[in-house]
């Protein structure tokens, strides 16, 4: 009997494509305690600290584990586990709710956590600290397990499937790894969560966001993932199925030829190169860089140490971090991004109360400027690292000229505090994510080095779109030409300055706006370290002329639907063999 396709889509974490029958994960229940009855007050601390040892002897043995797979880069994200168990003001919030309150030691956890877990999912918009939640929801479970709760769970059933979970916590990857597990999908997750990191580091087929499929899905049905496109099909008919087959098969032929481009340059025809550099986020991803051929890191985002620790780190422990990174990359260029902290990452020791509108409020260079401590620390220790390698300061979040020259004011003072030497340059850029600052990228031109184009900021405050907002977000689009006006700006300003720019956003990796990138006259394309042997295909399929072409006619055309048209007609014959696999498809598409 012939079945129907059910499709879903989501966010594309870790490539692969894979066939196989669905395992629906149950996760942890619990048997919670009686609240009822009289509290001995200093038997539940005691039993509060023996759950927080257990929990801590766990964790250690879990790093072992990772450690012994993936190296010590990877085991050591569980040290945030860690320092939340070891965390003093937790423990006081914890024994007043014991010795005030009279609650039992599973009660005044589990309030504390909860309260905290809330602040973060309800009152920020940060991507990357929500995704920390689900790591304290991890921790939190495995303290309450030790203080009253069964652990039940139907992880041995998953052998050789592909997973199916609301969310998944690193502990709860790292067991189902253990059971070979072919892939993963989740109705939430984040893009920057421990256990994304983790899957594209065991190469496990894995896509996130895919809305619905727990309402429908149960296990041991067939499914196919797509892990490259995000793209996941419910008991898919016969058609279907042979041309998946035929996919996976183009796609592993593809890996291979992709591994013989890696080490190779990204030149185009006509003789241009263009920089493929790595988008970063802690030291760890630095051999994914290197091992997708990354010439460099074209953004290192540090808001990791600031968010994992909850407070400012010291300079030591800010120059360590960027010390292996620079190390690693050598003798290619590192570029640092300031840290972008704002009222959206709830940064209690930068910022008290919640802004009505954090993506236009104080944060990134503006709140450096205004907490100039921390911005001078976090630049004494690129100072530092830029002694051992080339390292490039830039400072995210401009808009007006004067940021900038307050901002050089600073690190030229730290230079002198430092003795930092007199004959030693480094550079300093600017990210162009504002309009703003594409409009005044003349006059910013002089006083920078180089510019960086976040596009999905740059994309979302020309369109005035939160391309996270389900009502609006398909008026996202990169490829508009009102973003592409400003890029083309920008280019211009800097050339004519004799300065060079780089894409860093999500658009330096699409490979429609590639073409259109590389005839706007950029000069580097920075991305996840994924896409980059994909860039390079494309890049050194082209001509610089071509492309010129291709952008002239975006620019003049009414939206980024015409582009991609115009592209899939003239560009893509180019890549017969990468079409199926990474150029976006219809959900009506013949494939499926």
């Amino acid at each position: 009997m012939k079945t129907n396709n059910i499709i879903f889509r989501g966010i594309p974490i870790s490539q692969g494509i894979y066939l196989g029958k669905s395992f629906v994960f149950n996760r942890y229940k619990l048997m919670p305690r009686s609240k009822n009855g009289i509290v001995d007050i200093d038997r539940e601390l005691q039993q509060l600290q023996k759950a927080f040892d257990d929990a801590k002897v766990e964790i250690e043995e879990m790093k072992k584990h990772i450690g012994d797979i993936l190296g010590k880069k990877y085991s050591d994200i569980l040290n945030a586990q860690i320092l939340f168990l070891e965390d003093n003001e937790l423990h006081k919030l914890i024994k007043l709710n014991i010795e005030e309150k009279r609650m039992n030691a599973e009660m005044a956890f589990k309030s504390v956590l909860r309260n905290y877990i809330n602040s973060i999912e309800t009152q920020t918009s940060n991507e990357y600290l929500k995704d920390r939640a689900l790591d304290f929801k991890d921790i939190g479970m495995r303290v309450i397990d030790k203080l009253s709760g069964i652990l039940t769970s139907n992880i041995k059933e998953s052998r050789n499937k592909i997973v199916i979970s609301d969310d998944l916590s690193l502990t709860e990857l790292l067991k189902l790894s253990r059971e070979k597990i072919t892939g993963i999908i989740l109705e939430n997750g984040g893009k920057t969560s421990h256990c994304s990191i983790v899957a594209k580091a065991l190469e496990i087929p894995m896509t996130i966001q895919v809305k619905g499929i727990l309402s429908v899905l149960k296990s041991d049905k067939n499914i196919i993932i797509d892990g490259r496109n995000g793209v996941v099909i419910v008991n898919p008919n016969e058609n279907t199925r042979r041309q998946f087959e035929k996919k996976k098969m183009e796609y592993i032929d593809e890996l291979n030829d992709l591994k013989g481009i890696r080490d190779l340059e990204a030149t185009t025809m006509d003789g241009v190169k263009i920089n493929l550099a790595a988008n970063i986020e802690m030291p760890l991803e630095v051999d994914i860089a290197l091992h997708n051929g990354a010439r460099g890191i074209g953004l290192y985002r540090t808001e990791f140490l600031y968010i994992e620790k909850g407070y400012p780190p010291t300079i030591n422990e800010l120059y360590m971090d960027y010390k292996q990174v620079v190390e690693k990359i050598n003798p290619n260029s590192v570029i640092i991004r300031t840290v972008d902290l704002g009222a959206d990452k709830l940064f209690h020791d930068i910022y008290l109360g919640k802004e009505h509108n954090p993506f236009l409020g104080w944060r990134g260079i503006r709140i450096c400027l205004a907490k100039e401590k921390i911005f001078r620390e976090q630049i004494k220790a690129i100072l530092k690292s830029s002694l051992i390698g080339d390292v490039k300061i830039m400072l995210p979040m401009v808009s007006t000229v004067e940021e900038v020259e307050r901002a050089r004011e600073i690190i030229d003072d730290v230079k002198k505090e430092i003795d930092y030497p007199e004959d030693k340059h480094i550079d300093i850029g600017i990210m162009i994510e504002v309009p703003s600052a594409a409009l005044v990228s003349d006059k910013l031109a002089p006083i920078v080095d180089f510019f960086s184009i976040g596009s999905n900021d740059l994309t979302q405050y020309t369109l005035a779109v939160d391309r996270n907002n389900y009502r609006v977000s398909y008026l996202y689009d990169s490829l508009h030409p009102s973003v592409l006006s400003l890029i083309k700006m920008t280019i211009d300003n800097a050339h004519k300055n004799s300065i060079w720019v780089g894409v860093c956003g999500e658009m330096a990796a699409d490979p429609f706006a590639i073409p259109v990138l590389l005839g706007l006259g950029v000069d580097e394309l920075s991305m996840t370290p994924l896409n980059i042997p994909i860039a390079k295909k494309i890049i050194r399929t082209m001509s610089i002329s071509e492309a010129k072409i291709i952008a002239d006619r975006a620019l003049k055309f009414n939206n980024g639907e015409q582009t991609r048209e115009d592209i899939k007609k003239g560009v893509l014959e180019k890549f017969i063999s990468l079409k199926n696999i990474y150029f976006p498809r219809s959900v009506n598409d013949d494939i499926i």
